[in-house]
């Protein structure tokens, strides 16, 4: 029997992915690693370990919560206590970007 072990930022994208898919949050949102995130030259986010960029959906849903016609923090506590489970946290950067750290 093979055991494969998924990296902890691996699995929380994936975790991530499939609630934004669940929820239909999941139209225009891209992903990067700390490497492509640095390459676009962006001033926040540069020491994230994950990045990814939003519009749409998920864009109102993380930025006008209730106001966008979605419950009052529920993409916005998913996001932080999924990333705290991983060992991580979320932090957005534009208010159409997010980046998640590592804690230390």
């Amino acid at each position: 029997m093979t055991t494969t072990t998924v990296r902890p930022v691996t699995a929380m994208k994936n975790e991530i992915k499939r609630y934004l898919k669940r929820w239909g949050l999941d139209t225009d949102v891209h992903w990067y690693s700390k490497t492509a995130w640095q390459e676009r030259g962006e001033p926040y986010g540069n020491e994230a370990d994950v990045s990814l960029t939003f519009e749409g959906p998920l864009y109102e849903a993380l930025n006008y919560g209730e106001w966008g016609g979605f419950r009052e923090g529920g993409a916005v506590d998913f996001f932080a206590e999924t990333a705290r489970k991983y060992g991580y946290f979320f932090e957005q950067g534009y208010a159409w970007s997010g980046h998640f750290y590592k804690w230390d």
